[in-house]
């Protein structure tokens, strides 16, 4: 039987499925755009009719069709009450008509990073660290927002509203091919930050080499002086980024540090080395959103507390690798919407280049983190506490058109996994918006960071660079989410397609799903779900079948066709 054409008993075509799913919607007032263009005559033109016909009168029209123009009213009639109108609507295909290639582990084409939303001169110092090191741009793109986040670290921090501010903290994961330079590239972005830590490091074992002469003098007797509190470890960099000994960098440093890491698994891999399972990743994500962090020593008799805790992350991981960064619940809890992506699909030749950093671009951003990291925290009577960087009201009106633009779309996402990421991204939008600014004003020396007792606040040319990132981390996360799902979309999806492809059926009916597998046999919504993320990948089609002439009993459940390359 073809897919959309039968012959009825008295040896007219019958309607293709595509036409009674179109029809069926339209007599239940059910929205139809422009499915119809691809149905053959006279299917499309009724389709047409009805569509512009007033919905009342919708019935009344297609019977006049149907006994002007056709023997078998009664038939289509009938099959048209047995479509189910908010079924997918499946494809017109003619018969004899391939399949077109399956290109499941085609992850969608990347967006380029768009570096001119940085300042001109260090755009130049991004463009000449790429070109140098014979990598894509996105590389040392994403690394300078990190690490410019890392140097402003809990100094400031951008208010949306009262209660609402975001940090300068980005979780960031370069993924590249071996020997597409990903650490080559990031080493003279985190260079500045690198000198700074080397020299806090200089000046914090100066100083405990002094504590402790003093306090063996006074302990011995020598000096009545009292030694005072151990002088704090100094850091802008750890590698070291277990849970408890993070806390107690963070104690020291409460403006933050960064995490750098040449292999992003190194972080991951981490968690929960020495304690019981579920904590550590959860401990990730207090920090990410800015909770106060506390780690219990000595069987909970001394408590180590983090504030205002910041740890920016920064680190690389090859293509084949991602699907280990799901975390400990398969990234279920929102840890990989966290993630902002540099994923990108062109690269330079691998052919020698003199090309170098110049002197004058190195200069630029070296003084631009200095300037960054050399902003205090305020001074308050509750402790140290982060400024606060308002929006002008031009970028709060930018901020909340873009909010309400992204609601929308999240409202209409149909489940198909993106709601989680589309969400996170109003934070990190915010957070990127506060990264450019604070950049901007680096690089002009005659500007003040913090002015009095007011930090500059975040200016529309920010937000307007930050809702270009926020599009460019949305396609790079698509990627990673094809990579992850090998294609399908979700991670139900996934699940489905590993069934079919341990089953192979030619075709199956969504009740042998919810047979099969348990996990979507308890959640209706997820099996619908990940049957249209494959139909939407192209690896299954919806297949209609037209009712028989004088058939009775329940209706079967939803066939489906699988692609041949699956089988």
């Amino acid at each position: 039987m073809s897919n959309c054409t039968v012959i009825a008993a008295d040896g007219q075509d019958f309607p293709p499925p595509r036409f009674l799913s179109i029809a069926a919607r339209l007599l239940c007032e059910q929205p139809v755009s422009d499915e119809a263009d691809a149905l053959p005559e006279p299917w499309r033109g009724l389709a047409s009719l009805l569509a512009a016909t007033d919905f009342d009168d919708r019935q009344q029209a297609l019977d006049g069709w149907l006994a002007g123009n056709r023997d078998d009213a009664d038939a289509i009639n009938r099959a048209l009450a047995d479509a189910d109108p908010m079924a997918p609507i499946p494809v017109y295909e003619p018969e004899g008509e391939e399949w077109p290639p399956l290109r499941l582990e085609e992850p969608p084409e990347a967006v380029p990073f768009p570096a001119d939303v940085l300042p001109a001169c260090l755009e130049q110092f991004c463009r000449e660290v790429a070109e140098s090191t014979r990598t894509a741009i996105d590389i040392p793109g994403l690394g300078m927002l990190t690490v410019a986040g890392a140097a402003i670290g809990a100094s400031v921090q951008v208010g949306i509203k009262r209660r609402w501010t975001e940090s300068a903290l980005l979780y960031s994961v370069v993924i590249a091919s071996p020997g597409r330079s990903k650490t080559p590239a990031l080493r003279p972005v985190v260079r500045p930050l690198a000198v700074i830590d080397e020299r806090l490091r200089g000046e914090s074992a100066v100083r405990l080499v002094e504590w402790r002469e003093s306090k063996r003098a006074h302990d011995k007797g020598e000096s009545e002086a009292l030694p005072g509190e151990e002088p704090p470890q100094l850091r802008a960099i750890t590698k070291d980024i277990t849970r408890e000994s993070l806390v107690l960098v963070l104690q020291d440093n409460p403006r933050g540090v960064l995490c750098f890491q040449d292999e992003a698994l190194a972080w991951t891999n981490s968690w929960n080395q020495y304690k019981a399972k579920g904590t550590d990743e959860q401990f990730w994500l207090s920090i990410y959103s800015g909770d106060p962090i506390a780690v219990d020593r000595k069987g909970g008799r001394e408590s180590v507390h983090a504030p205002h805790p910041f740890a920016a992350f920064l680190g690389g991981i090859q293509p084949r690798m991602v699907r280990k960064l799901r975390g400990e619940d398969g990234g279920e809890n929102g840890f990989l919407h966290r993630l902002a992506f540099a994923f990108p699909d062109a690269f330079p030749e691998r052919t020698w280049t003199e090309t170098e950093v110049s002197e004058e671009a190195e200069r630029d951003w070296t003084n631009a983190i200095e300037r960054l990291h050399a902003v205090e925290m305020r001074s308050t009577s509750d402790g140290l506490q982060p400024w606060v960087a308002e929006l002008r009201p031009e970028a709060k009106a930018r901020f909340v058109e873009w909010y309400n633009a992204n609601g929308a779309a999240m409202d209409e996402a149909d489940d198909d996994g993106r709601e989680g990421a589309m969400a996170k991204a109003e934070g990190r939008m915010a957070r990127l918006a506060l990264i450019l600014s604070r950049l901007r004003r680096a690089v002009d020396p005659t500007r003040p960071l913090v002015d009095g007792d007011q930090v500059p606040p975040v200016e529309l040319r920010d937000m307007e660079g930050a809702i270009r990132l926020t599009e460019y981390f949305a396609s790079h996360a698509e990627r990673v989410a094809s990579v992850i799902t090998e294609g399908a979309g979700t991670a139900d999806a996934l699940t489905l397609l590993k069934w079919i492809k341990r089953h192979r059926p030619a075709e199956f009916r969504e009740s042998r799903v919810a047979d099969d597998v348990r996990r979507l046999a308890k959640d209706p919504a997820a099996l619908s779900d990940a049957l249209r993320a494959l139909a939407k990948a192209g690896a299954i089609r919806p297949k209609m079948e037209p009712a028989i002439p004088g058939k009775r009993g329940p209706k079967p459940s939803q066939l489906y066709e699988v692609h041949p390359d699956l089988r």
